[in-house]
């Protein structure tokens, strides 16, 4: 059972994200803040009107949404705010909470951490491991450290990257259309873990564009040494093309695995662009 959603919605909500990747270029310093706080707040109730939540997500059949911000300044509030404004999701209304602490979180729905709360993140992800709050940030390391959606300011757009690993264990669940437009996912590249150790964090590597445009595509096995806490030590190609392979291991490097009582050798395969 998840919240439902009419298909009207989705496909609004849909459109709006293939549109959102909007040039925040050539404006002010003042309303190019504006247009990507604008942007920003839009993603953030289109990514709340596209999910499926778990029942254990509301506390009863009325329960609101709840979009809390952490670390956010007074502007972004007050956009999103007027952003939510008379707009209800699923028959639920919305309501926006600005955090002073993370203590408060656990009312939210939505937690969306501003970039000045980055030394903060992980050992709150993993605090939210259980909940079926949607994290959501706007730093380039938010999906390393267990977020699930990144905002992303790429080549003067706003775009977003998924960490499908991060959703699936809080049991939200997006249509497959949403996560091809993400740019983790965008790179046709898919994880296969198949070791015995739960991985907790793992973000795809982007598709080369030197393999993209020499059409390289194949799969990728590598062998990781992990430590306890769940750091990857070493990483050891299997086999696989030299260009993807680089790509596989520099992502690889970055993940995170469930801690163990001591250290192990996990083998995954990466498969790009098939």
């Amino acid at each position: 059972m998840v919240l439902p959603l009419e298909n009207s919605g989705r496909a609004a909500a849909t459109c709006f994200l293939l549109a959102a990747s909007l040039f925040l270029g050539g404006a002010t310093a003042h309303s190019q803040s504006a247009s990507e706080y604008q942007v920003k707040a839009a993603y953030l109730y289109n990514f709340a009107k596209l999910a499926e939540w778990p029942p254990e997500a509301f506390s009863t059949s009325t329960s609101p949404i709840v979009f809390c911000v952490l670390g956010g300044d007074d502007d972004f509030v007050a956009i999103l705010r007027t952003t939510l404004n008379n707009k209800s999701i699923a028959a639920r209304s919305l309501a926006v909470k600005a955090l002073s602490s993370p203590s408060d979180s656990r009312s939210c729905t939505l937690l969306f951490f501003g970039a000045s709360e980055k030394g903060r993140v992980a050992a709150m992800t993993s605090a939210m491991e259980r909940s079926s709050t949607l994290l959501v940030g706007e730093e380039a390391g938010f999906l390393k450290n267990g977020g699930m959606i990144a905002l992303l300011l790429k080549d003067g757009k706003v775009r977003f990257q998924v960490n499908s690993l991060a959703l699936e264990r809080a049991h939200i669940r997006f249509d497959p259309s949403f996560l091809s437009m993400a740019l983790a996912d965008a790179a046709s590249t898919r994880v296969q873990n198949l070791g015995s150790r739960a991985l907790h964090s793992s973000v795809p590597p982007e598709y080369p564009d030197l393999a993209r445009q020499m059409n390289i595509t194949g799969s990728v096995q590598l062998q990781v040494t992990v430590n306890a806490e769940g750091s990857v030590k070493a990483v050891r190609v299997l086999g696989g093309h030299p260009v993807l392979a680089q790509a596989a291991v520099q992502a690889v490097r970055s993940w995170k695995y469930r801690s163990a009582a001591a250290d192990s050798l996990e083998v995954v395969r990466l498969t790009f662009g098939e």
